[in-house]
């Protein structure tokens, strides 16, 4: 789909350097708020807090459950459903929101 490799794109050059402070994320629809990821759709952009309430990471939404984000050394797929074998449970202590393009 061009518009997922649309989104993956501005994540990987715009958002991930522009996209600092909770209203960023906040201003629009967010989907998926209150570290629900339910109504999580191919596309979305997903925000990842500090314990500070800071965005320190990104990525978009491949499927419901595994996103695609830059964490070096390389792009990587993650998932956000416990018991996949790509699951890593710091992703879901972090995750804040996911936004629709």
């Amino acid at each position: 789909d061009p518009s997922i490799l649309a989104t993956v794109w501005s994540i990987g050059s715009t958002d991930s350097v522009t996209v600092t402070t909770r209203p960023a994320v906040v201003i629009g629809r967010p989907q998926g708020a209150n570290r629900s990821t339910t109504g999580i759709q191919p596309g979305d952009r997903l925000y990842f807090i500090d314990r500070f309430g800071k965005i320190f990471h990104t990525g978009a939404a491949l499927t419901p459950t595994h996103f695609l984000h830059s964490a070096p050394p390389a792009v990587q797929i993650s998932s956000l459903r416990k018991g996949d074998r790509l699951h890593e449970e710091h992703w879901d202590a972090h995750f804040f929101a996911a936004k629709r393009p």
